[in-house]
């Protein structure tokens, strides 16, 4: 047997190994995503009403600046914005942060 036949042999053996804890892993980081983000739903009061989507039919935002300029033009401004699916506060978007650690995610919002 070849060095390249015995590592293959080798890789071959360890994912059958690991394959199962990796899908295991896998499954625990989604449900911690969704519980995080029905936690921050629940503390900040998200709501399908109170959450501006960026995907409204008939218009088209390339950029985040873009969508942030739509919202700072709107008199009657909604207290959230969801941009690729992450919920964020309308007045962080339209300053121009983004940050870093938004949990609340647009599809975990109650119906």
């Amino acid at each position: 047997m070849t060095m390249i036949e015995e590592l293959e042999n080798r890789e071959a053996e360890l994912s059958a190994k690991l394959g199962p804890i990796y899908a295991e892993i896998g499954e625990v980081r989604r449900r911690l995503k969704t519980a995080r983000s029905v936690e921050w739903i629940k503390a900040n009061g998200a709501t399908r009403y109170n959450v501006e989507q960026s995907d409204i039919p008939g218009l088209y935002f390339g950029t985040l600046p873009a969508f942030a300029d739509y919202l700072a033009s709107k008199p009657d401004r909604k207290r959230f914005a969801e941009w690729f699916g992450l919920i964020y506060h309308t007045d962080d978007l339209i300053a121009g942060r983004l940050p870093p650690n938004v949990h609340g995610r647009i599809w975990d919002l109650p119906e």
